[in-house]
Parts: C-alpha cells; structure tokens; sequence
C-alpha cells in the first residue's frame, strides 16, 4: 500500500508568526512624509527612523520589503514616481 505522505511523529500545529503591525495608519503616514520629504531614503533609513522617532517600537519595525510594499500599495507611489520625485527634487 502506497501513502501519499510520511508520517514523522509530529502532530503538533505549527507556531503561527507573530502579528507585526506593519501597516498602522502612523506608520504609513510617517513613510510618506520620510519619502515625501527625503526621496533618496531607503528601507534601512526608514526604518531606522521609524524606531529612532519612536514611531513603533523594535518588535514592530516593519522589513524592507514591508516598506516597499507600503509605499506601492499603500501609498499608491509606483518606482517610477519615486524616480521622478527624487529627480525633482535634487534641482
């Protein structure tokens, strides 16, 4: 008789991740402005100010690619108005 699965000894339900709170209404405005205000900023800045603005404390601090989600989605800012947000700006 084949199984179609194998049976290692675990039945235990996997631990879920923690629920992060990347995307709290400050946290998006606060991406904004940063970006607004300094187009050139990247993910690690951002982040850095987040935590260092006392934004959202460490555990909270969303990833990079948090961010970058939030600025597209979020934000509805695409790469390319980034691109032309930071070209203006440095005139």
């Amino acid at each position: 008789m084949d199984y179609l699965w194998l049976d290692n000894g675990d039945i235990e339900p996997h631990k879920a991740c923690p629920f992060r709170m990347a995307r709290t209404n400050d946290i998006l405005t606060y991406v904004e402005y940063l970006k607004t205000n300094e187009p050139s900023i990247h993910g690690k800045g951002i982040q850095q100010e987040l935590q260092s603005n006392y934004v959202c404390p460490l555990e909270n601090v969303p990833s990079r690619s948090s961010v970058s989600r939030i600025l597209k989605t979020d934000v509805g800012w695409s790469y390319k108005h980034i691109q032309v947000k930071h070209l203006v700006r440095e005139r």
